[in-house]
């Protein structure tokens, strides 16, 4: 027992200097090297030329690292864990990146989480990372980027962009909710299913009910179909013959009228509405290309308020504005007028 005032000098000529209790040690220091703490005999930590090796679990109120930190460990278990026994479950253990600058501009990178392995050469490889920047460091209309990034035949490519609440998927820029592509090269977007399952986009107005499911565009695997819902309930589909059907799940008359087929439970019909000094038009062709892509037709001019029928790539009927239908000529002077050919053969017949 020391009741002095002074300080308390343990010296040795030794190596090194021990605190025991009878054959334990629980402290040991050596002169030029390392200070170490033990528990029951087994050291925890101890002092070394660049800083402390801690030996077991840290158990800390709080700490500040003034540098940088490595935890390393010889096996695949976690190294780092965070937990919370608090019982307010609107929150959770928190992990926060703080970029402490006086002097924030739009553009300044706010944090980084790396992931980073060997390459076949040995080389050190970023392969993924997610990063942080300002957009906009304007106070009160704040705006901020946060990047997810893969790499991508030997180069770091950012892939994933979530700006100002909007999604980017190859682009940081994005325009709505979600864009996909920045305009260069070719885009896709791809709904892997089962063979036996369905793959939808669903548009929704509610979250329950039929405002959950209210417009879809799905695609049924086992039917090989394309199916358009609009008000939930089908409105169009593809088949898988490339038969399209409006209003009916069954194609019209296989044998010449089943590529489209338009159906209602009450009337139904088709509307072509074309401009005022226009024309609309139905063709009949068996080519792609000279007449034979207008063979035979329907043809209504606004502008003359005349409908003609058309077969062989040449008018054959035309109905007036007046009602006067003209077989052979396309400006009948009677309700029905018939021409063969030629004047001197003329048939024309008047009914008053």
């Amino acid at each position: 027992q020391d009741n002095g005032s002074g300080n308390l000098v343990i010296d040795t000529n030794g190596a090194g200097t021990y605190l025991m209790h009878g054959s334990e040690i629980m402290a040991s220091f050596v002169a030029d090297g390392a200070v170490g703490l033990r528990h029951d005999n087994s050291e925890k930590l101890a002092t070394t030329s660049t800083g402390i090796d801690v030996t077991g679990t840290v158990t800390a109120d709080g700490l500040t690292v003034d540098g940088t930190a490595t935890i390393t460990t010889t096996g695949n278990e976690t190294q780092l864990t965070l937990t919370s026994t608090d019982a307010d479950a609107t929150t959770g253990p928190n992990m926060s990146f703080f970029r402490n600058s006086s002097s924030a501009a739009d553009g300044d990178q706010t944090g980084s989480i790396f992931f980073i392995g060997k390459d076949d050469a040995g080389n050190d490889t970023t392969y993924g990372g997610i990063t942080t920047h300002i957009v906009d460091a304007s106070n009160t209309t704040e705006d901020g980027r946060l990047t997810i990034s893969s790499i991508k035949a030997g180069t770091s490519t950012g892939t994933l962009h979530v700006v100002s609440g909007s999604v980017g998927i190859g682009t940081s820029s994005p325009l709505y909710n979600l864009d996909v592509g920045s305009g260069s090269g070719s885009n896709s977007i791809n709904i892997f299913s089962g063979s036996t399952d369905t793959s939808a986009v669903y548009f929704t107005d509610n979250t329950t009910g039929v405002g959950s499911y209210i417009g879809r565009l799905g695609y049924n695997h086992t039917a090989d179909a394309m199916i358009f819902t609009t008000n939930a309930t089908e409105a169009m589909r593809i088949d898988s013959s490339g038969r399209v059907m409006i209003g009916t799940t069954t194609e019209g008359f296989a044998d010449y009228a089943d590529t489209l087929t338009v159906a209602d439970t009450n009337h139904a019909g088709i509307t072509i509405r074309s401009g005022a000094s226009s024309s609309g038009s139905l063709y009949f062709s068996d080519v792609t290309s000279g007449s034979g892509e207008y063979d035979g037709y329907l043809n209504y001019s606004h502008s003359a308020q005349k409908l003609t029928v058309g077969t062989a790539a040449a008018t054959r009927m035309t109905i007036t504005s007046a009602g006067r239908v003209g077989i052979g000529t396309s400006s009948p002077i009677a309700n029905l007028e018939i021409e063969d050919g030629g004047t001197s053969n003329s048939i024309i017949t008047k009914i008053t």
